[in-house]
C-alpha cells in the first residue's frame, strides 16, 4: 500500500488501482477499473490520459465550482429531461463510465463527446460559464445546432472544442438529439441558496426546497437529485 500526499501520486495505466478511505476506521475501498478510450483518440486530438490522482486542494476547488445542466433528450419517439453536474468535464456515450447513458442506441459510440467547463480555473463566483463541447473520436460523429438552426461539426479531441450554451442542441449520430434547455451559472456545492434557485427554475420545487431546509446536506441533496433522474433509456 502506498499513502496518498498532497501532491498525488502517479496511477499505473490500463490497471486496477484500490484505493482505501478512512484507513483508521471502517475500511471503504473504491475501486478504480481502466475505462473505454475512444478507438480514433490520438494525441493530435491534443488529449493525454491523465496519470496523477486529484490532490485534496484540487477536491475542493471542484466543489466550488459546478454549472448545473438539464437536457431535452430525444431517441426516435421518445423524449425525457435529464439533469447533470458539470464540475471539469460531462461525457456522454453508451458506455458504463459516463456521465449521460444512451446504453442501448448502438449508433452511439461508448465514449462519443464531452462537455467541458472550460473556465474552470478562473476565481469569478456567480459568472456565467464557458461550456464547450467535443467529439471523443466517436464513429458516427456529433453535429452542434444552435439557437438560429445553424449546423456546425464537432472537432475531435479537447483542442478542436467549440462553445455550447443554452438553446443549442447537440445530434449524436442520426439516433439522438439533445438539447440543452438549462444551464446554471457557476455555483458552489455549499451555496444552497443559489443550487436551489436552479432547480426551482427548472421546476424542481421539491429539491429546492429542501435545500433551503438542509443547507448543511447541500452536496448529497444534489448528488441524490441528479441520479434521481432517469439517465438511460
Amino acid at each position: 500500500p502506498v499513502r496518498v500526499g498532497a501532491q498525488g501520486i502517479l496511477l499505473p495505466k490500463l490497471a486496477e488501482t484500490v484505493v482505501r478511505l478512512h484507513p483508521q476506521g471502517p475500511h471503504l475501498d473504491l475501486v478504480l477499473e481502466p475505462v473505454y478510450v475512444a478507438r480514433r483518440w490520438s494525441e493530435a486530438a491534443g488529449v493525454t490520459m491523465p496519470e496523477v490522482a486529484t490532490t485534496q486542494e484540487e477536491a475542493q476547488r471542484l466543489r466550488e465550482r459546478v454549472v448545473l445542466i438539464m437536457f431535452r433528450s430525444t431517441v426516435g419517439a421518445s423524449t425525457m429531461m435529464q439533469q447533470g453536474a458539470v464540475m471539469t468535464d460531462f461525457s456522454i456515450g453508451r458506455g458504463e463510465a459516463c456521465n449521460l447513458r444512451f446504453s442501448d442506441v448502438l449508433s452511439i459510440s461508448r465514449s462519443h463527446c464531452m462537455l467541458s467547463l472550460d473556465d474552470v480555473d478562473s476565481d469569478d463566483q456567480g459568472a456565467e460559464p464557458k461550456l464547450v463541447v467535443y467529439d471523443e473520436g466517436s464513429l458516427s460523429g456529433t453535429t452542434l445546432i444552435d439557437a438560429d438552426g445553424v449546423d456546425r461539426d464537432v472537432g475531435v479531441g479537447r483542442t478542436n472544442a467549440i462553445p455550447i450554451a443554452q438553446g443549442d442542441c447537440l445530434r449524436l449520430g442520426g439516433d439522438v438529439t439533445m438539447c440543452l434547455t438549462a444551464v446554471s451559472r457557476r455555483l458552489r456545492l455549499d451555496d444552497p441558496d443559489g443550487l436551489a434557485e436552479f432547480f426551482d427554475s427548472v421546476g424542481e420545487v421539491g429539491t429546492a426546497q429542501t435545500l433551503r431546509q438542509e443547507p448543511r446536506l447541500s452536496e448529497a441533496i444534489v448528488s441524490f437529485a441528479m441520479s434521481s433522474v432517469p439517465m438511460r433509456f
